[in-house]
């Protein structure tokens, strides 16, 4: 892998906010000085959707740029990693505690992705998480199950979980009052079947801290976290930056030995996929990943496909993938809808929760954005200015009761699609 590909030219949207929410996760000082208040607010916009806003907020203070945005772009996301190290906190003591109890039950347990990675970024609540991944060995599945609901995990609506996905890789969401959600993994594939190499990571897992839970590998760690994202999803996920991070904070803590990346990765079949997320987590984030590591892993076609890999990140869901219908309207630090249902063990309060969610980063925007109209003696009227503004923002859609409008949607997500599958060859349970 020769040269470089440059951020603007892998964001194949072409949209100013884009390519400045790019340039800042690389610390591009020129750029962000040159960019005023409405830029700043639209750079934050792209932030808050893609749960990218914790890990702008850390690049940007490390590297002193903070003080350049406006006073409410720095405030919000100052709240965002406030609010994001508060849930590693949880994270960490329900990691702990998980680990115990699946530990007397005779369960061994390995955690995944950000349980494992998210521990070794240089500074605190960088990483967004939504959830705590681990893995046990399939003859335990059913075990670590009960395990967990004797001490108050309630499944998500399993009786539909496993009606829609019979052939899942994981259980159902288990959930707890005042936790994150836990999936528990019973293969590293795609399917149940569990994976020829498993064993091997098994075999080479390490102790994540002081109790009983495990690992994996580092070099085991960053191939699993580039199947995730590439494999798995395909670049379409919600946090599919911080799996990009991940890759980053691998390559940049540990010295990977390039013969031994592209034997492993040739034994988990996965080879383009770690090639793309090594370009991406590169260009896009500036991490330090040696040239040697994208020559052992080298796949033709990868700069031409690379900016669909973008596009996907950047349009997950209908919402991001329909934004250019929305009527132009200033910008907001309004976040797009949060993903969570409000089917479970608990709807009332899940519902309530989602309306919270929705409802309070709205709020706060009128707060930061107009002081004196909410402290005021009429703080209504604010509101209903930011409402009225984010509903002019989406009366766009209704150009999607148009058919033709739909199928050009849809065309231009497939197209991206079909230009990733070319280097990342077809979907399979592998």
């Amino acid at each position: 892998m020769r040269g470089s590909v440059d951020a603007e030219a892998l964001n194949a949207v072409a949209d100013p906010a884009e390519r400045l929410f790019f340039r800042a996760l690389r610390s591009d000082a020129a750029a962000l000085r040159r960019a005023d208040a409405e830029a700043w607010r639209s750079l934050c916009e792209v932030a808050l959707r893609t749960f990218a806003a914790p890990l702008l907020h850390a690049t940007l203070s490390r590297d002193g740029l903070l003080d350049l945005a406006p006073e409410e772009v720095g405030l919000r996301l100052s709240r965002v990693r406030a609010w994001n190290i508060e849930r590693w906190a949880v994270a960490t003591r329900q990691v702990e505690r998980i680990a115990d109890v699946l530990a007397a039950a005779g369960v061994r347990c390995l955690m995944l992705k950000g349980a494992h990675v998210g521990r070794l970024y240089p500074v605190s609540g960088a990483r967004a998480m939504g959830d705590i991944d681990l893995l046990v060995p399939p003859t335990q599945v059913e075990r670590a199950r009960r395990a967990l609901e004797n001490v108050g995990y309630v499944a998500t609506d399993p009786e539909r979980y496993e009606r829609e996905h019979p052939d899942s890789h994981q259980l159902p969401q288990l959930r707890i009052r005042g936790g994150l959600a836990v999936e528990v993994h019973r293969t590293l594939g795609e399917g149940a079947a569990d994976v020829p190499w498993s064993p091997g990571v098994w075999d080479r897992a390490r102790s994540l801290g002081a109790g009983p839970a495990l690992c994996m590998e580092p070099l085991d760690a960053l191939l699993y976290t580039c199947k995730h994202l590439a494999v798995h999803h395909r670049f379409e996920t919600s946090n599919g930056f911080a799996g990009l991070a991940d890759v980053g904070v691998l390559v940049q803590r540990y010295r990977f030995d390039p013969a031994a990346l592209r034997e492993r990765a040739s034994e988990w079949s996965v080879g383009p996929a770690v090639a793309t997320c090594l370009l991406l987590a590169r260009d896009l984030l500036r991490a330090d990943v040696p040239a040697e590591l994208l020559e052992a892993v080298a796949v033709p076609g990868l700069t031409q496909a690379a900016p669909s890999a973008v596009w996907l990140l950047l349009h997950f869901s209908s919402l991001g993938i329909t934004r250019h219908l929305q009527l132009v309207t200033r910008a907001t630090l309004n976040p797009a809808p949060p993903y969570a249902g409000i089917r479970g063990a608990r709807p009332v309060r899940a519902a309530w929760a989602y309306a919270r969610a929705a409802g309070l980063p709205p709020v706060d925007d009128v707060r930061l954005e107009h002081p004196r109209l909410v402290d005021s003696r009429w703080p209504r009227a604010g509101y209903a200015l930011l409402w009225s503004r984010l509903a002019w923002r989406h009366l766009g859609l209704v150009r999607l009761l148009s058919a033709r409008t739909r199928l050009e949607v849809r065309a231009r997500r497939d197209a991206h699609r079909r230009a990733l599958d070319v280097v990342l060859g077809a979907r399979d349970k592998g």
